[in-house]
């Protein structure tokens, strides 16, 4: 009988063939840095309610916001690839689980901006941008905001979505958390006679397959 060919795991790939994610955070202690400082931006956002009117008010929230953006999409990214190398590693999911849960509180705080931002016309808007010219870079940005007028909830339907996001979500987190790390497959044959142990990510390759025994084995090997 010949060998089983095995996934590898990720230690046994070489260093070349893995993401560098020391780019973004050099270990857990930088992202808590930057997990921390998103924690004590977002909250100040809500200084800008019932004020974006007022150009100087509009440019500073939206400076503000693209800070938490970038903090909170790095944040994520870090911890979504950390928990993608091995999904068996509840240390990464638990930082993933965090920051799934933080996105759905900034989206609850900035809940407000954008029924906000619809309660203007275009033509403030403009008058905004000619007194202030920083907030030229993001006309494009408030504009497609006010031609999306009729989808738009209030504020109050916009903060219950956006609470509800995370509760949403989570039937997929947990179907990708047990196929990932918790369910096994079976050993299958390929084309070549080669037994190969099946997943979720060769499946596709399988079922591809010009062999229509190959392609039955995977497919009840997954949904069987």
């Amino acid at each position: 009988m010949s060998e089983v060919k095995k996934l590898k795991i990720r230690e046994e790939v070489p260093e070349k063939y893995k993401w560098n994610v020391e780019k973004m955070y050099l270990d857990e202690k930088a992202w808590e840095s930057d997990f921390i400082k998103a924690k004590e931006i977002a909250p100040k956002l809500l200084d800008y309610k019932g004020k974006l009117k007022d150009p100087n008010m509009l440019l500073g929230y939206l400076e503000s916001y693209v800070k938490v953006s970038n903090l909170v999409e790095d944040l994520y990214v870090y911890a979504h690839l950390r928990s993608d190398e091995n999904t068996a590693n509840t240390k990464y999911q638990v930082l993933l689980d965090r920051i799934r849960a933080y996105l759905t509180e900034v989206n609850s705080i900035t809940s407000f901006f954008v029924p906000e931002i619809l309660t203007l016309s275009e033509e403030d808007i403009n008058k905004a941008i000619d007194e202030l010219e920083p907030l030229r870079l993001y006309e494009k940005y408030l504009k497609d905001i006010l031609e999306q007028k009729p989808h738009i909830l209030s504020e109050e339907g916009e903060k219950l979505l956006a609470s509800a996001e995370n509760s949403l979500s989570a039937p997929g987190n947990i179907f990708n958390m047990l196929t990932n790390a918790d369910m096994t497959f079976p050993v299958i044959q390929d084309e070549n006679n080669y037994s190969i142990e099946l997943t979720e990510g060769n499946y596709s390759v399988f079922i591809r397959s010009k062999n229509r025994k190959v392609r039955q084995e995977a497919f009840n090997g997954l949904f069987g």
